[in-house]
């Protein structure tokens, strides 16, 4: 049955990839226009002085540009226009008639323009030659701006497009984002103990943020966001923030003890983005416009990057494979640099990180790779560690913890401010009669119960250890350890007594115990609180030991009286013969 099941189930999930498959190659094809996919209209379009236009490179002027295209309306029965613009607002007419108006309202951290954005403009077919005009403005100082990939088509298939054109990269940004995410948080939960893990925590946070850097461009993330505006804002607050964690990846790395300079360029970064954010805010300037500023920041830190690496290696304080995956990865990162440097200065000034971009995601999977070697060897260490500490701490007889792990528990403890604590001291009886009339080898079955007893008794509600041969002490914490405690007890006299009915040991287990409460904010120490414990377990094994002697005293008499009663019951069915007469 298992095996028909796999089998069917292995079906359904080829079914669903063949169907996915389907849905993201198959298109819709509508009757009643001749164009059975788009139709481009990027070359379409021409001023009205009747030179043609180049929607990556517009012409401008004080006021509104006006560009015109004719198309044939029969032949756009159900398309629409597709378009990218990037920081422009616009109106579109159709015939004269306004049918979209772009025009978004940026304030705040946005800056003066959106960067990318996704139109679909409806366009309705007639059986006659239609005329579009754009009327535009530019949003950009520097007229970084243009119309891109415009054509008529079918607005689901258009979208489709720009996801199947993304999707692998989208699909590896995602991946790093979450990967980078884990990376972080495990490096902050494991900082505590670790110091080392801070190169962690900085490759964490690099993978995240060049993640979000290589999102597939606008179209993509604004089906998932909406907002392009924000998207481009975040864009230049990576830019500004980026250089920290990888300065202090490479600063811990190399063992730089130069802290001075790794914080005061830390610092640099820092009031970079607190600068340029607040010009923004103010309106008083855009991020593209000081974006020569956050360059020149990174050049400063590719060179402390080198300075810091040569340094470590003149003083032999990097390993083989540091030296393996440090310096190649940052040799590409220098390299990408210098190059999107150069075409800042010289080239297309509209995505000037490109190059820089592919630099540091080479950096960040060489860098990873090499940090999930070191997690791994710093894991198996780890494991090695707890395994020794484990051993150190656990009565190798009993399983619970020794009186090296009782010494830990209280040191941790005494370290608390409010609350307090009750400690539970045992003592098992009669153990050496044990010992002496059965051997040692019934003498630890009868430990091994009485640990079993108080594991089961107080486990779920405190810590259990062994302190002696045949002494243990259990510690009750929280704010209900006075109920805990009454629970528990009771818990342990039913087990105990259940122990001895079923397994019937040579002789009854039974424990002495004396309890005591310790608060966290008094003046006192918990060796007062474990000396009174130990004064009231006595106080228990005295009272205990009397009582058995009661019982044992009550069982002669009761068993001299019952003789007696059966000498006398003898007597009266054999009565004792007459004296002879004289």
């Amino acid at each position: 049955m298992k095996r028909t099941l796999a089998v069917i189930n292995v079906l359904a999930g080829f079914l669903l990839i063949i169907s996915l498959v389907l849905v993201f190659s198959l298109d819709l094809h509508v009757n009643g226009s001749i164009y059975r996919g788009s139709k481009d209209l990027s070359k379409s379009w021409h001023y009205f002085d009747g030179k043609a236009a180049d929607l990556s490179d517009l012409r401008w002027s004080d006021g509104n540009t006006v560009i015109a295209a004719s198309f044939d309306g029969s032949a756009n029965r159900s398309r629409s226009l597709c378009f990218m613009s990037r920081n422009v607002s616009f109106r579109i007419y159709l015939d004269n008639v306004q049918i979209y108006d772009f025009n978004p309202k940026l304030s705040g951290y946005y800056g003066s323009s959106y960067g990318r954005f996704l139109h679909c403009v409806p366009i309705p077919g007639l059986n006659q030659g239609r005329t579009l005009t754009l009327n535009y403005t530019s949003l950009d100082k520097n007229n970084l701006t243009a119309f891109d990939d415009m054509r008529l088509e079918f607005a689901g298939s258009y979208l489709k497009g720009i996801i199947q054109h993304g999707a692998l990269r989208f699909l590896l940004c995602v991946l790093a984002f979450f990967f980078g995410v884990i990376l972080f948080i495990f490096g902050l939960i494991q900082q505590r103990k670790r110091d080392e893990l801070v190169e962690t925590m900085s490759l964490g946070a690099i993978s995240m943020m060049l993640s979000i850097w290589e999102f597939p461009p606008a179209g993509f993330l604004q089906i998932l966001s909406g907002n392009p505006a924000a998207e481009r804002a975040m864009y230049h607050i990576i830019l500004m923030i980026l250089p920290i964690p990888v300065i202090s990846f490479v600063a811990t790395m190399t063992f730089c003890k130069k802290k001075i300079i790794v914080y005061t360029y830390i610092a640099c970064c820092m009031t970079d983005l607190m600068y340029q954010l607040s010009l923004v805010l103010l309106g008083d300037a855009d991020y593209s416009e000081m974006i020569h500023i956050s360059l020149v920041i990174i050049i400063v830190g590719i060179i402390l990057i080198g300075w810091m690496i040569v340094h470590a290696l003149r003083r032999n304080k990097m390993t083989s494979e540091q030296k393996r995956y440090l310096l190649p990865s940052v040799i590409i990162v220098v390299v990408t640099g210098i190059i999107d440097m150069v075409r800042f200065y010289t080239g297309d000034p509209i995505d000037t990180t490109e190059v820089s971009r592919i630099g540091l995601f080479i950096f960040v999977v060489i860098l990873l790779f090499f940090e999930l070697r070191r997690l791994v060897d710093i894991q198996v260490k780890s494991t090695q560690a707890d395994l020794m500490h484990r051993l150190a701490t656990e009565d190798s007889l009993t399983g619970i913890k020794n009186r090296t792990g009782f010494n830990e528990y209280e040191q941790l403890i005494m370290k608390r401010k409010k609350g307090k604590c009750i400690f539970v001291h045992f003592d098992v009886n009669r153990l050496k009669k044990v010992n002496d009339t059965f051997g040692h080898a019934e003498g630890d079955r009868h430990i091994i119960a009485a640990a079993n007893t108080i594991r089961d008794s107080f486990g779920e509600y405190g810590e259990c250890f062994r302190v002696g041969g045949d002494e243990f002490f259990v510690i009750l914490d929280g704010k209900n350890c006075d109920e805990d405690y009454e629970k528990c007890i009771g818990k342990f006299t039913r087990l105990q007594e259940e122990y001895n009915e079923k397994e019937d040991p040579p002789i009854k287990l039974q424990l002495a115990y004396g309890m005591a409460e310790y608060l966290y904010d008094s003046d006192t120490t918990p060796e007062s609180a474990e000396k009174l414990a130990d004064s009231r377990m006595y106080e228990k094994k005295r009272q205990m030991k009397a009582d058995d002697i009661k019982r044992a005293a009550e069982f002669v008499l009761a068993d001299l009286q019952n003789k007696d009663d059966i000498r006398n019951k003898g007597k009266a069915v054999f009565p004792a013969p007459a004296d002879k007469p004289k």
